[in-house]
């Protein structure tokens, strides 16, 4: 009886110690992957910022298409002339506009940021540069970080 109780105790003992060693290697692996996964992050070979607007155009949109025209042209102005980052303003309610309002899935007031990687849209909409068209320096620094994120 007493040789049943050390075997199962040293089973236990030895099932524990096989589980722990398991957790730190993957444990490892997953911030080996993690590594690996920053080190590959590709950057987008263009960026294209589409502000969709209706044709009466409120204070809100022109403030949004004057601060980004004018953080495009400050803090990346090369790669804003060279055609990396395009600024568009697409009339949403105009029917010529319908391809491209369908394309980004667009509304009358919207802007959204499509970062081109291995030629492969990746379009998504950027709701919070709103809270800052009242506050030149937050919308600059918001919009910097962003596109030099992509």
């Amino acid at each position: 009886m007493k040789k049943i109780i050390i075997l199962f105790t040293l089973l236990i003992f030895m099932t524990s110690c096989w589980n722990n060693k398991t957790e730190i290697q993957a444990n490892n692996t997953n911030e080996n992957i993690t590594e690996v996964q920053a080190e590959n992050i590709q950057k987008a070979e263009k960026i294209e910022i589409v502000l969709f607007h209706a044709t009466q155009r409120c204070f809100s949109c022109n403030m949004m298409e004057e601060l980004t025209k004018k953080t495009l042209m400050e803090n990346f102005r090369d790669d804003f002339e060279s055609g990396k980052i395009t600024f568009k303003e697409i009339n949403a309610e105009d029917p010529i506009n319908n391809e491209i309002v369908t394309k980004y899935w667009a509304t009358w007031l919207s802007i959204f940021i499509n970062s081109i990687i291995d030629w492969k849209d990746n379009i998504s909409e950027e709701q919070n540069l709103w809270r800052y068209i009242q506050n030149d320096i937050q919308f600059k620094e918001y919009l910097t970080e962003k596109l030099k994120s992509l």
